[in-house]
């Protein structure tokens, strides 16, 4: 099947999947697909570029304007329990707000005048550090929606003092992960748009929180502990935690370019590649080869309300890769998972994080092996901001890894990559159809010669 044939039926699939969500309530935020159609509203060269980017700040816009959004404290619900974003179900996830965090970040710079999506960006990170933040860095799980046994009271315009919802305090390897890379993604868009305020602020949380989380949930022989509640650590981590955690190592680097972190990453994925790799080679299961017994080991493949662990898995192998620094058989890894998932684009929503990491091992991504004497050189920071800022404005994925070196420089690595032919042409393409939207919508959200057709 051609490209152009692939990117069709991606197109037909994702734009019955954008009319579907529309219309129907519940209606919950869809962060990867979101990050995907961003990616494709800046490729030139495709005619659903101007299309994608009208979904995506439409979604954005409207999630933002409704009740979805706590416009008092700040952060995002659950998900709306109607089909026009208003209504909210009350529960607040980490997972969900340290997903949306960055995307809202990464679309002040491309639209810089919506002082509305900078709000969002300050109030969620204001938001998540006073009502979720432990005392040791890392965040908790999530805050109820009933208060005083009544879903939504606390929020009501009403005299007098509510009690505030309870906070499910357990600490989870990958919601916090999830967060790190949300952080480290925002400090490095808040810098390219001129806040260094908030690119400072989140540095440091994303680095306090992986110091947290290595010290408490990472053992001495590489398992990775899932969860935490009080003093006890306990349960071993699934491939999401695993995966997560490695991705957000490598986003961890490209801010700091401590090589720490890459280390940390590429040992991450050595022992994913021992403990949860399926034995034929093409995927992961969903639990180590040494963790409990099962009657059957199970993989996870769909996004749900996080990317699915595979989709990180991939995504990691791939960026190690492209810098010497994976681990022995990631490559044919690589070309065998995404063989065997060469359907993906035909269902975009609910591989929109593979999709992402397909493009990641593509032979369109790019990725520099900056060379500098320090990590806190000013010449190696420079070109590593740089490189960064750079990403915001492609369409195609950058990335970067620091290597020790007397004098700065960069280097394009340009290597054979793994990925077959769906990886590279299968763009997320969401067409605004006239009929995709409610009028009143179209008048009031999408450009005229886009809601016009």
């Amino acid at each position: 099947m051609g490209a152009g044939s692939l990117r069709a039926r991606a197109g037909r699939a994702a734009a019955d999947s954008l009319i579907c969500r529309i219309q129907r309530a519940p209606k919950f935020p869809n962060p990867t697909a979101l990050a995907l159609l961003l990616m494709q509203a800046r490729r030139d060269d495709d005619p659903q570029a101007e299309a994608a980017q009208a979904a995506a700040r439409l979604a954005l816009d409207r999630m933002y304007e409704g009740g979805i959004y706590d416009h008092l404290r700040g952060g995002f619900a659950r998900y709306a329990v109607d089909r026009e974003w208003l209504v909210p179900h009350f529960e607040k996830m980490l997972d969900v707000n340290a997903q949306l965090l960055p995307l809202y970040a990464e679309a002040v710079a491309r639209w810089p005048d919506a002082e509305h999506l900078r709000v969002v960006v300050r109030e969620t990170l204001d938001y998540l550090v006073e009502d979720m933040r432990a005392d040791d860095g890392r965040f908790f799980t999530s805050t109820d929606a009933d208060s005083q046994g009544e879903e939504g009271l606390y929020f009501t315009w009403t005299p007098g003092l509510r009690e505030p919802p309870l906070r499910d305090e357990k600490l989870l390897v990958a919601g916090n992960a999830l967060l790190a890379s949300g952080l480290a993604r925002t400090a490095s868009a808040a810098a390219a748009w001129g806040d260094p305020d908030i690119a400072v602020r989140a540095t440091q949380l994303a680095q306090d929180l992986m110091d947290a989380v290595y010290t408490h949930h990472v053992a001495a022989n590489g398992n990775v502990l899932r969860v935490a509640f009080g003093k006890a650590v306990a349960f071993r981590g699934v491939l999401d935690d695993v995966g997560l955690l490695a991705r957000a190592c490598l986003d961890l680097h490209e801010l700091t370019l401590g090589p720490v972190w890459h280390e940390r990453a590429a040992e991450l994925a050595a022992h994913a590649m021992r403990q949860y790799a399926r034995e034929e080679g093409d995927g992961f299961y969903f639990t180590a080869a040494d963790a409990e017994a099962l009657i059957e080991r199970s993989e996870c493949m769909h996004d749900a309300s996080a990317p699915t662990g595979l989709a990180a898995m991939i995504e990691v192998l791939a960026r190690l890769d492209a810098v010497d620094a994976a681990p022995p058989g990631a490559r044919q890894l690589i070309t065998s998972v995404l063989d065997r998932f060469r359907a993906a684009p035909s269902q975009p929503f609910a591989y929109a994080s593979l999709i992402a990491a397909a493009m990641i091992a593509g032979p369109e991504a790019r990725f520099v092996k900056l060379l500098g004497p320090a990590p806190d050189d000013r010449d190696s920071i420079a070109w590593a901001t740089g490189i960064r800022s750079a990403r915001l404005d492609r369409p195609w994925p950058v990335h970067l890894a620091y290597v020790a070196a007397p004098k700065v420089s960069a280097v394009l690595c340009v290597e054979r990559r793994p990925a077959p032919l769906w990886a590279s042409c299968a763009t997320f393409s969401v067409r605004c159809e006239a009929h995709s939207l409610h009028r009143r919508e179209r008048k009031r959200w999408l450009p005229a010669r886009v809601g016009a057709r």
